[in-house]
């Protein structure tokens, strides 16, 4: 995954990412193409982190729910040295000169993707945004 923005024209250019990124899917079955979005999930899942999230504010002067999805979507097609880096040091992105921002509202900011391989297949049990909402998990529940 991480050569897809190496290998892009421009890095910043998420929908050439997008593609990059979304090629070796073509010709599998369905089936794999699930466990393919299992694994972003998983991957997006993991990045869910608070001091992961301060950093981007920090450094973009702000960071709203979804900006913080676009970075962790970003941060995976950067490769596993620099997704894991952010992990344990989030710090490190100030050394990321294409880090996505939602600062400047517009339909397709630089770095923006949706995180998404099947659409309109079931999702994971394991999605970031879901755990622990409407499940009787939370103080009122």
């Amino acid at each position: 995954m991480g050569k897809t923005c190496r290998e892009a024209t421009n890095p910043a250019d998420a929908e050439d990412v997008a593609a990059r990124a979304s090629s070796p899917l073509v010709g599998l079955e369905p089936a794999q193409i699930l466990q393919a979005e299992e694994i972003l999930w998983d991957l997006m899942a993991a990045s869910y982190l608070a001091p992961l999230w301060a950093a981007a504010y920090q450094i973009n002067g702000g960071c709203s729910d979804d900006g913080f999805d676009y970075l962790r979507g970003w941060l995976i097609t950067q490769g596993r040295t620099t997704f894991e880096q952010a992990i344990h040091d989030p710090d490190s992105l100030t050394d990321h000169s294409n880090l996505p921002s939602d600062r400047h509202a517009h339909p397709s900011p630089p770095g923006r993707c949706r995180c998404e391989i099947s659409p309109g297949a079931p999702k994971p049990h394991r999605r970031p945004m879901e755990a622990g909402r409407g499940r009787g998990t939370g103080p009122t529940g």
